[in-house]
């Protein structure tokens, strides 16, 4: 099994579509990682709306610091924009940054923008798992993270 070291990490951006389906233990993983760090959310979604009613479906909106979307930037993913973004909003170094991604086209951005990234696989994408190989971890489901 890989290891990520949280060494360093001053930010962890969340990809909107983990958060969709959401399990009892994800939402204890995420209040752990709020103690350490903020939370954020990139989100591809050009909806702002939809994302704040996930958040409140599952009551978490207390956790997450800012939400980007892609409609605050210029570029969606691949293109680092919107982790960009995000980091500068908080004030904070990308390489101190960490992104929970489920896309190959969230790692790119994650990897373009100088930040970790946990791949956290979807079980509907047809992406081969070889094709994650830049990722700094990979997990099959959010409690898998370790902290």
């Amino acid at each position: 099994m890989q290891e990520f070291t949280f060494t360093g990490i001053r930010l962890i951006i969340f990809d909107f579509h983990i958060l969709i389906d959401l399990q009892p233990e994800d939402l204890e993983l995420i209040k752990r990682l709020r103690r350490k760090c903020p939370l954020c959310i990139a989100s591809t979604t050009h909806e702002d709306t939809i994302v704040r009613k996930i958040l409140k479906k599952f009551n978490i909106e207390e956790y997450f610091d800012k939400i980007v979307s892609n409609i605050d930037v210029q570029n969606g993913k691949p293109a680092p924009d919107v982790f960009l973004k995000v980091a500068k909003l908080m004030d904070t170094n990308p390489i101190n940054c960490l992104v929970i991604e489920d896309s190959l086209a969230g790692l790119q951005a994650a990897k373009a923008a100088r930040m970790n990234c946990i791949i956290c696989l979807d079980n509907f994408a047809r992406t081969p798992f070889s094709e994650f190989e830049k990722a700094d971890l990979i997990v099959k489901n959010l409690n898998e993270i370790i902290i």
